[in-house]
């Protein structure tokens, strides 16, 4: 009752709550259905008619002009907040899709979730601008250059994972967990996901 309710006020975000708690319990394929048109609904929204629609995902503070700029955390730059791997926008509602250095912030399945949400989105023809770490190369210079192992290249392979060097943050020696990297990607194993 909870979850039609929802669904009857369009709040989307609860409904699909809802329903996910009552799938848990009652593992019924109506449910499901429900999650999926539930799902389907909250994308609906989304579809501009009039303007191409371009996503800068994973922003940060990094905005970019021209493009809806996303992130998972809030911030002043940040137009919409939501996860990589779960893009509320309809099937092949996207013209063009920008990530730079986003991806390698993600643990590796739902990296791979991000890219097929990103396929999902993207219509054909689409553009898909994507700017990540390359593992095997971070690994080469890391060994090559020790002088620059501690700062750049341990920066590279793992993220930013604290405040230390950020002279504005409040709490210095917290977990920036925005920063940290969960997967690396070679140019190999890129490519074969993206095809």
């Amino acid at each position: 009752l909870l979850a039609k309710a929802y669904f009857e006020l369009k709040d989307w975000d609860k409904a699909l709550t809802a329903s996910k708690k009552l799938y848990e319990f009652t593992p019924q394929p109506q449910i499901l259905s429900n999650i999926n048109i539930i799902k389907n609904n909250k994308t609906i929204g989304y579809k501009r008619k009039n303007e191409p629609v371009r996503l800068n995902l994973g922003c940060g503070g990094k905005p970019v002009a021209g493009f809806t700029n996303c992130d998972l955390f809030p911030g002043k730059s940040v137009d919409e907040v939501f996860s990589l791997e779960e893009i509320p926008y309809a099937n092949q509602s996207v013209d063009e899709i920008q990530s730079e250095h986003a991806l390698e912030h993600l643990p590796r399945l739902k990296a791979e979730k991000a890219i097929k949400e990103w396929a999902r989105v993207l219509k054909r023809g689409g553009k898909l601008g994507l700017k990540v770490p390359d593992l095997e190369e971070c690994c080469r210079k890391f060994v090559e250059n020790p002088g620059l192992q501690e700062r750049w290249y341990m920066h590279t392979l793992y993220g930013v994972q604290d405040f230390r060097d950020d002279h504005q943050a409040p709490f210095r020696d917290e977990v920036n967990y925005g920063q940290i990297h969960y997967t690396g990607f070679t140019e190999e194993r890129l490519s074969r996901l993206l095809t």
